[in-house]
């Protein structure tokens, strides 16, 4: 088996194969089974400029041994504490559906940040799923940043597709009317940040078995909302769902993030979301690529001690969940 890759350049730098994602999937669809290959095509911005065109993941084979891996290049990948406009970004304005519309059953996005800019953006968002008609299938959204300031009916990432066997881990969606979406088959949802969200934060539509660890959904319209079978254990929130629900300290979640009106997710060790989690089997790292402390805090990213010496996991550091 061949894991085959290519450069995503939105600036064309040296050795690029393709200016961005949409070119390089109307070009390169392939039959991966047959191929025995995993494709990766690993996105940066040499000069800081963004991905401007929706991406459609359609056309494809793929196999739960063969699927298609896009992810960020090292020194582009999304951040806890920003929104970084030098990094590689898809920012697309008014998508029919989806800035990444996934269409296949194997698919995982590592890293990406994604923009839905808009001028009429009900029922779109960042990452979306689509015509998945195999039960058989596998979609993953990992340590990505999405966000929007559109006031519709928006998601970050909404994997509400019939069928669909979803994780998203390690995640923050800020600004949307629903951050996270399932409503498949089964979800599962760790390590997440969910924030000013107009509706819910972390949405189970109803057909899902869903699985919700560790994450934090707050400064929401409302933070959950539970339609299918959920099982939300070792979360924090405003609004105390689940079982061993964590509180911010004070009632203030600056006490436990170092500024999350601004977009930092940086967790502090003087909050109640501290090592408050519990350990997810076969996560072994968070956002950055650090390992979680067991048990972990609560939120994308481990506390580090300031001062603390940390190098983050370099380029193709695909973190896998078993």
């Amino acid at each position: 088996m061949a894991e085959v890759t290519w450069d995503i350049d939105t600036d064309s730098g040296t050795g690029y194969d393709y200016a961005s994602l949409n070119a390089w999937e109307a070009a390169e669809q392939t039959d991966l089974v047959a191929d025995g290959d995993i494709a990766n095509p690993i996105c940066r911005a040499s000069s800081g400029s963004a991905d401007t065109t929706v991406c459609e993941i359609n056309g494809w084979t793929t196999g739960a041994a063969n699927y298609i891996l896009i992810e960020e290049a090292s020194g582009d990948e999304a951040l806890k504490d920003e929104w970084d406009a030098t990094r590689y970004r898809l920012s697309v304005t008014d998508p029919d559906q989806a800035c990444l519309l996934l269409k296949e059953d194997y698919v995982r996005i590592d890293g990406i940040q994604t923009e839905l800019i808009y001028s009429t953006a009900n029922y779109k968002s960042c990452i979306g799923a689509g015509d998945i008609s195999e039960t058989n299938n596998d979609l993953r959204v990992m340590n990505c940043r999405v966000r929007t300031s559109a006031t519709g009916e928006t998601t970050g990432v909404n994997l509400n597709v019939s069928n669909v066997n979803a994780s998203i881990w390690n995640t923050i969606a800020t600004g949307f009317y629903y951050g996270i979406r399932f409503g498949g088959a089964t979800g599962k949802c760790y390590h997440n940040v969910a924030y000013d969200s107009g509706a819910y934060g972390i949405v189970d539509q109803g057909d899902t078995s869903t699985v919700i660890r560790n994450c934090a959904s707050f400064a929401n319209d409302d933070d959950w909302y539970f339609g299918g079978t959920v099982d939300a254990d070792y979360n924090a929130s405003d609004d105390g769902d689940g079982t061993h629900s964590v509180s911010p300290s004070g009632s203030d979640w600056d006490n436990e993030f170092v500024d999350p009106a601004n977009g930092d997710f940086t967790p502090l060790n003087t909050g109640n979301i501290y090592h408050a989690g519990i350990a997810i089997s076969g996560l072994t790292t968070d956002m950055l690529g650090k390992t979680w402390d067991d048990p972990p805090t609560i939120g994308v990213v481990e506390y580090v001690a300031s001062g603390g010496l940390f190098i983050p996991v370099a380029m193709n550091h695909y973190r896998s969940m078993k």
